[in-house]
């Protein structure tokens, strides 16, 4: 199940390029006696495991909803169905909302990209889990590749490289 938590800037249906029709997270938060499962969307076109609850609207209420029983309820309720849930959040930096939610999280992947991602970002996640603001916490490191370090890092010529003259 992927979960777009992200209640101020929905983009999952845009990566997805799903139309943004669909009921979504916001809606089940501000009426959590709604049936959870009209909010949950089949998958990808190839992926008939997968399962999708989109976010639609931006609530001008994001913390509250987040921080309410009914998002508890909600993660709760789809943990006995799904075997993983994941939860795509709002920028931790930005917003106080992954905070919010991550008491009900297992884990906590900051998911970063190579050459792109401000190292003096990683300080603020890094002292969220010294201050145990966030449990279980785990990076993700993408877009690694032959770009302007690539003498440095492993790619798919296996090796270090060098360029002597």
């Amino acid at each position: 199940m992927l979960v777009g938590a992200d209640l101020r800037n929905p983009q999952l249906h845009t990566y997805l390029d799903i139309l943004k029709k669909a009921k979504g997270l916001s809606e089940y938060l501000s009426n959590p006696s709604m049936n959870w499962q009209d909010v949950i969307n089949e998958g990808f076109s190839n992926e008939l495991n997968i399962k999708v609850c989109y976010n639609r609207q931006m609530p001008p209420n994001a913390p509250e909803l987040l921080s309410g029983k009914g998002f508890e309820k909600f993660i709760n309720t789809v943990k006995e169905e799904f075997d993983y849930i994941i939860v795509d959040t709002a920028p931790t930096l930005l917003v106080t909302d992954t905070l919010l939610i991550s008491k009900a999280a297992d884990l906590t992947l900051f998911v970063t990209r190579a050459g792109f991602t401000d190292k003096k970002l990683l300080e603020y996640s890094k002292n969220l889990d010294k201050t145990k603001k966030l449990k279980n916490m785990a990076y993700a490191l993408n877009d690694v590749g032959f770009g302007k370090a690539r003498h440095y890092n492993y790619g798919h010529g296996y090796g270090y490289g060098s360029t002597s003259t």
